[in-house]
């Protein structure tokens, strides 16, 4: 069957679609033509938001009673592999912190001073690279925004 519907494509009813038990017992429901937008699928099954006033809604709704009008777009496959190192590299220092911490105070005590500390000399050592080599703290700074920009991907 090739017609597997992601989550985002954009569907048109086939058919008159039932999207409530009250519907279907009085035999109206979203008529054929009224476009929808997918938001969930399970096999065979689409849960799919279509526009109108009088019958719209969502509801799960079989894929042959739907066409496709657009696809969304797929995911890249290498987005998800550079996401997990992104974590990573970033998610290291953030736990060696909390491990240390836990291991010189035998405990959580003092843990938000500790976290307020590191914050503040953070931002002086930001000052300071700024100041002192500033073509490697735009260097940087770019680096910073192709990291947010590939978290939001």
């Amino acid at each position: 069957m090739g017609r597997r519907l992601r989550t985002g494509d954009v569907v048109r009813a086939q058919r008159t679609i039932p999207l409530r038990f009250s519907d279907r017992l009085a035999g109206r429901g979203v008529r054929s033509g009224r476009h929808g937008v997918v938001i969930a699928t399970d096999g065979r099954r689409a849960r799919v938001t279509f526009e109108g006033r009088r019958y719209g809604g969502t509801g799960w709704v079989r894929s042959a009673n739907l066409g496709v009008v657009s696809r969304a777009p797929r995911p890249l496959a290498w987005i998800v592999p550079v996401k997990a190192a992104l974590v990573v590299f970033l998610g290291v220092p953030a736990l060696r912190f909390v491990v240390v911490h836990l291991w010189t105070h035998s405990g959580f005590d003092g843990f938000g001073t500790a976290v307020g500390n590191q914050m503040g000399e953070g931002m002086l050592a930001w000052g300071q690279l700024a100041t002192a080599d500033p073509p490697r703290a735009l260097l940087y700074l770019g680096f910073l925004g192709v990291v947010s920009k590939l978290m939001h991907w």
